[in-house]
């Protein structure tokens, strides 16, 4: 009797992990089953608080004819955190989302990054800068980002500080990157790059997913 009695005990729990609830209505209607597993679909999976990414674009990767076209190459590291409630980020992102409605599942983080982006002429292997072509140059910054990201939209503003010239470590970084990971004659002509400058720039964007299944 007492191993029938722990079977039949046994039975009733494993059964009622996956059994119909019976849930009373409050006007007295007749009681509805649910399911403890039938729950509303899961939201997005919540965001690390903290993360890093490198980024590396370099035109080689995806020429066919392996030249440079006015852009080059650019590296970011990136440094991800999410906005606190009440913090200057969230409350930009509030006033975003009220002057254009955001996704209710929207996650608001914020971005520092350092990075450097080369731009080039050409005509890589011409040392004489070429007036029909855009002037060789470096932008070595840093930059802070506030983003607004969902399942289906992202949005960003990114407000870069840096300085252009041979303080940019463009020549360097992009004749190392020729000769030791990419195998390609470096490029002249950077006597002739943008003279020292410094400079800030503003940079929103608004992107948008339409799913195709």
């Amino acid at each position: 009797m007492r191993a029938l009695a722990r079977a039949l005990a046994l039975a009733a729990a494993l059964g009622a992990v996956g059994a119909p609830v019976m849930a009373a209505q409050s006007d007295g209607s007749p009681a509805q089953s649910v399911r403890p597993d039938a729950a509303a679909p899961s939201p997005l999976p919540p965001i690390s608080r903290h993360a890093f990414a490198l980024q590396v674009d370099n035109d080689e990767f995806a020429s066919p004819n392996r030249y440079d076209r006015g852009y080059s190459q650019s590296l970011r590291l990136h440094a991800f955190d999410d906005a606190p409630a009440g913090s200057r980020p969230r409350r930009l992102a509030d006033g975003w989302c009220a002057w254009q409605a955001c996704a209710a599942d929207a996650a608001v983080n914020r971005r520092f990054s350092l990075g450097q982006t080369i731009y080039m002429q050409h005509a890589r292997r011409m040392s004489a800068p070429d007036p029909q072509d855009r002037p060789m140059a470096g932008w070595l910054w840093l930059s802070g980002a506030l983003l607004v990201e969902s399942r289906d939209e992202t949005r960003m503003a990114e407000w870069q500080l840096g300085l252009t010239g041979p303080g940019a470590l463009a020549e360097p970084v992009q004749r190392f990157w020729h000769r030791q990971v990419l195998g390609v004659d470096p490029a002249l002509g950077w006597d002739h790059q943008l003279r020292p400058r410094l400079g800030a720039q503003l940079q929103l964007m608004q992107a948008r997913r339409w799913p195709l299944a």
